[in-house]
């Protein structure tokens, strides 16, 4: 059952109130704040011989700082002329801010990938189609 788990009355499965934030976006407000010193000084122990806290720093800091996710909408996708639309779409909503420059280039990537593969798929069919004319004509 989705949407309502728990019987009415349960106090237990309440869950969290709206607006708290959870543990991982408090993590990353503190290591937004506090980051940068922490990392100083790890690198300050790390250059001094302690691998242990080079690992901390490096891997497990740094790789789990991610931008937020963002609120970008695809435009409606009606095929490949659409994908002129899109790609105005990207650079519109990347200078307005909605879109950071490294999301543009995933979501274009993106398009670009989806682009040749139906043209792929378009040419194997047309591939097909002729190879399966030849056959015809042969026998």
């Amino acid at each position: 059952m989705r949407g309502k788990p728990f019987e009415p009355g349960n106090k237990v499965g309440k869950g969290r109130p709206a607006g708290s934030r959870n543990k991982k976006s408090i993590f990353m407000e503190t290591l937004e704040e506090f980051g940068v010193p922490i990392i100083k000084k790890g690198a300050l122990m790390a250059l001094n011989g302690d691998r242990l806290m080079q690992r901390v720093c490096f891997d497990k800091l740094i790789s789990s700082a991610q931008p937020p996710p963002t609120r970008f909408r695809l435009p409606k996708n009606q095929g490949e002329p659409d994908m002129k639309k899109l790609l105005e779409s990207i650079l519109k909503q990347t200078s307005k801010g909605r879109l950071s420059p490294r999301e543009a280039v995933d979501v274009g990537t993106l398009a670009e990938i989806y682009t040749r593969t139906r043209e792929d798929i378009e040419h194997e069919r047309r591939l097909a189609a002729v190879e399966n004319h030849d056959l015809e004509d042969a026998a």
